[in-house]
């Protein structure tokens, strides 16, 4: 699951233009939060494992058994392991924190966000919903031209000019 600093990066543009953007498209209903996606735990096992207890190795297996590989990159619900463990959570949380600890596995703890599902396609989305954002955009434009004519009058007419700005219907 891509954060918004990589899709940043990776598009070249600004964190904030994401932000924009994701909340455009939450608001028109393009995509919603999954509820119900499970929060993917990532391990990787050490190559040269010395000594595992038997918990350990046993913990190890139930991740063998229901996690997805990818890169060497166990993912899995911490959930699930707890099922197939028959054990609590915050048990089987407590062993995968040992195991890290330990120079087992590296792990990458499961984001607190929750993924994003598609409801429907950007050209189902009403025109008039890109319009209102057009309008906004705008908007904040001549906001922008308003600070930067602010900045470059004499400081003796600043107070004029606010209370001009803020009195405008």
């Amino acid at each position: 699951m891509a954060k918004r600093d990589e899709i940043a990066n990776k598009a070249g543009v600004d964190v904030f233009a994401v932000q924009a953007i994701m909340t455009f498209c939450l608001g028109e209903r393009i995509f919603a939060h999954d509820e119900k996606a499970a929060r993917q735990q990532r391990v990787r096992f050490a190559e040269n494992i010395t000594s595992m207890t038997p918990t350990q190795r046993e913990t190890r297996d139930h991740i063998y058994d229901i996690a997805v590989e990818k890169d060497g990159w166990w993912n899995f619900d911490l959930e699930a392991l707890a099922e197939e463990c028959s054990a609590e959570p915050s048990t089987v949380m407590a062993r995968v924190r040992k195991m890290f600890n330990d120079g087992i596995l590296d792990w990458v703890k499961a984001t607190t966000s929750k993924p994003l599902q598609v409801i429907r396609r950007p050209e189902e989305v009403p025109k008039e919903s890109f319009d209102r954002l057009a309008v906004k955009a705008a908007q904040a434009e001549a906001d922008l031209q308003q600070v930067l004519q602010y900045c470059e009058i004499p400081d003796d007419e600043k107070h004029d000019f606010l209370e001009s700005y803020l009195n405008r219907q």
